[in-house]
């Protein structure tokens, strides 16, 4: 790493950290805002960009996800367990030179609660975006400049669904104690 320049890991984790934060209150307060957290659509038709996936099922654009949790979506509220960040691509945008200019492999682990913060069921997921920079942050111009610093370019939900191994195998976990 050249001398003065900031660790891109360490940018990548402050990144993850701030970006999951913010987007965890947008879906619990500020669902209107949801669509800001995404880029733009890919100009290529073959790529599907962003992609999001819910528990298994694609959803097809970026308005489509801010209505699921604006119209069909409970309140939900999250409790983030973990973050962890990975640097993809260390320069992102091959024509600018940013510190910021990576896209970044964010995992995020914890819990939900649906409609109520405490009495709501209680529910595990575990959630991978890949975030790339705001080109227009970057370059402090262009209408996306009013959008978040990181935008999700790929995303995947899932609950987490836990199994009692013994119990699925079918076997029992009785133990016969000898007495004599």
């Amino acid at each position: 790493m050249p001398p003065g320049r900031p660790d891109p890991d360490l940018t990548a984790a402050d990144a993850a950290t701030t970006f999951a934060t913010n987007y965890y209150n947008a879906l619990r307060d500020s669902r209107s805002a949801i669509k800001n957290y995404y880029c733009e659509p890919a100009a290529d038709s073959a790529i599907k960009v962003p992609r999001i996936i819910w528990n298994g099922n694609e959803i097809p654009d970026v308005d489509a996800m801010q209505k699921l949790f604006v119209d069909e979506m409970p309140p939900t509220f999250y409790e983030v367990q973990a973050v962890d960040a990975q640097v993809l691509n260390s320069r992102y945008f091959p024509d600018l030179g940013s510190d910021r200019n990576i896209s970044i492999a964010v995992t995020v682990a914890g819990f939900l609660r649906l409609e109520h913060p405490k009495t709501g069921p209680l529910h595990e997921f575990s959630e991978n975006f890949i975030l790339i920079p705001n080109r227009a942050k970057l370059m402090n111009k262009g209408v996306g400049q009013s959008k978040r610093d990181w935008l999700i370019q790929n995303q995947i939900f899932r609950y987490v669904v836990t199994h009692d191994p013994i119990e699925t195998a079918g076997w029992t976990t009785t133990m016969e104690v000898d007495a004599s």
